[in-house]
């Protein structure tokens, strides 16, 4: 079924002004509403369902700024089917190219984040502080300058808002984002950046909070092999429980495993797993143990998996 859908583009003439003023009463509302330029300018459409090619709007690759509606997510691909490169927004872009995502768009869907926020399910599965990691935020580039030490989620950084040039994070992965509240462009980082720019978040950083922990590493589980052999655990249960399937090289696809993982411990190595065969569709790369892959909206998801070279994207 094809996604619902509101087009709205401006023409010269006598009506220009009431379709300029329809325009303004659908922006912002439920969904997604992309432009064809900066500023929120040129013609437009909102949609409200999953939208795996935008050339049947004739949109591809041709959007620089979108608006999206209070409380939801949406994740763009750069290529159709939910392929390729992929982020999450929360908040409206007013100009994709400082994010560079201009003119970048062949694919977009809505991310649900059902159940308990994520900040809620780190602190029940790490009570009292058991397995956080800490996130160092550095005023300069390369650790240097004043510094902010944080060891849970903080929605607000006040005097160290837009000020973090560089980072470090020890135990864990975090979600830092350009907005308070953990809104607007959001990254997940791990061990250390040097420069915040490889992250388009240089200066920018307003709120962060850890997203997995590391106490899970020392309850029983499988040792890295001698011979370092990349390995990684599938379990069908969060938190490391119930079946399993043990996988040391590329799988293009599961098999009997297929959608069924709900978590995974990296043994060694790194690993991109993903919700299709062949490694299609929405994928992401493992650096260490997730206790539930709900967290990146692939609990039941896993189709394909494969080792790969970890390098934060630029």
């Amino acid at each position: 079924m094809r996604p619902r859908m509101i087009v709205a583009a401006v023409a010269p003439g006598l009506f220009a002004a009431a379709l300029l003023l329809a325009q303004e009463r659908r922006v912002g509302g439920i969904g997604i509403t992309v432009f064809q330029d900066p500023g929120f300018q040129g013609p437009n459409a909102t949609f409200r369902d999953d939208v795996p090619d935008l050339s049947d709007y004739r949109l591809n690759d041709r959007v620089s700024s979108f608006r999206i509606g209070r409380g939801e997510f949406w994740e763009v691909c750069e290529h159709k089917d939910f392929g390729g490169r992929c982020a999450v927004f929360s908040s409206h872009e007013p100009d994709l190219g400082r994010v560079s995502w201009n003119d970048q768009i062949s694919s977009l869907r809505r991310v649900r984040r059902e159940g308990r926020d994520p900040e809620e399910r780190v602190r029940d599965r790490y009570p009292s502080g058991r397995g956080r990691s800490e996130l160092i935020l550095y005023e300069d580039e390369n650790y240097r300058g004043r510094s902010r030490r944080l060891d849970g989620p903080d929605a607000f950084l006040s005097d160290f808002a837009n000020r973090a040039s560089s980072l470090r994070s020890t135990g864990g992965a975090w979600e830092v984002c350009d907005e308070p509240n953990f809104g607007g462009r959001c990254a997940s980082v791990t061990g250390t950046v040097p420069d915040l720019r490889a992250y388009s978040l240089h200066d920018r950083i307003e709120s962060a909070r850890p997203i997995r922990g590391r106490s899970w590493e020392r309850e029983p589980g499988p040792e890295p092999p001698a011979d370092d052999v990349p390995t990684l655990v599938l379990y069908e249960r969060p938190n490391f429980r119930g079946r399993s399937v043990e996988l040391h090289g590329t799988e293009g696809e599961l098999d009997e495993f297929n959608d069924r993982a709900q978590s995974a411990r990296v043994v060694a190595g790194n690993w991109q797993i993903c919700e299709h065969a062949e490694f299609r569709g929405r994928c992401v790369t493992l650096t260490e143990s997730v206790p539930d892959l709900d967290d990146y909206s692939l609990s039941d998801a896993v189709t394909s998996a494969r080792p790969v070279s970890y390098r934060p994207r630029r």
